[in-house]
């Protein structure tokens, strides 16, 4: 039902907006001014509508999973810091058992 609902909307504004660019070719042709910002604004006022509850919806939703995302990104950027830190201290290791082991070869 909403995807038919969607595709009707979006049906009503592509002929809309076909429709207004063709008014608004007219109106160049005939050398008449039409400031889009200006209807867009009268528009807006006088047509508030409020936000669809399914809107709202996602819009938690999207806010709650970009929550989740920002979180997991912090948790990868720790785990990835970490694991740069144990990979310096496992070459320092490795460079001291290195010359422990000139060293050991040099007096044994």
């Amino acid at each position: 039902m909403w995807e038919e609902l969607l595709r009707e909307a979006t049906s009503r504004a592509a002929k809309a907006e076909w429709q207004l660019g063709r008014l608004h070719k007219w109106a160049a042709d005939w050398g008449l001014i039409f400031d889009l910002s200006k209807a867009d604004a009268h528009w807006d006022a006088e047509h508030q509508q409020p936000q669809a509850v399914l809107a709202s919806r996602c819009q938690v939703r999207l806010a709650e999973q970009g929550q989740k995302l920002r979180e997991l990104h912090a948790r990868l950027d720790d785990v990835l810091d970490g694991r740069e830190q144990a990979e310096i201290r496992a070459e320092a290791a490795e460079d001291q058992l290195r010359r422990v082991r000139g060293e050991a070869a040099r007096h044994g």
